[in-house]
């Protein structure tokens, strides 16, 4: 007997800890103007940011993904110049080499997403 209202007792707690685990969208807005129409006009996701290649304005793709890392540039640990070296090109190579598949850092990458291939 005891048993059994431990296991329902167990039960009831990862029941309880799945309900309050708050849910996060991975999923971007959607695509409006200017960049939906280029994508839909089967333009490469590379001829899209390579217009956002400083500072002022830095996107990247990573893994088939567009990433708009501009205010990220001063706050990255690496320092600027690993975000800036990224600005307006295919950076996947660059960061699976620096964070391969560590989940905190695809996690952080999520919040700057503005389109999927």
């Amino acid at each position: 007997m005891k048993k059994i209202w431990l296991l329902s007792l167990l039960f009831g707690i990862i029941l309880l800890a799945g309900c309050a685990k708050q849910e996060t969208s991975m999923t971007p807005e959607p695509l409006t103007g200017e960049v939906s129409a280029k994508i839909s006009d089967g333009m490469d996701l590379v001829s899209i940011v390579k217009n956002h290649s400083d500072e002022a304005s830095c996107w990247t793709v990573i893994s088939g993904s567009v990433y708009d890392l501009t205010s990220f540039i001063g706050k990255h640990p690496g320092g600027d110049k690993a975000i800036l070296a990224s600005c307006g090109k295919d950076a996947t190579e660059m960061f699976d080499q620096k964070h391969g598949m560590d989940p905190k850092k695809w996690e952080g990458l999520m919040q700057f997403k503005v389109m999927i291939k």
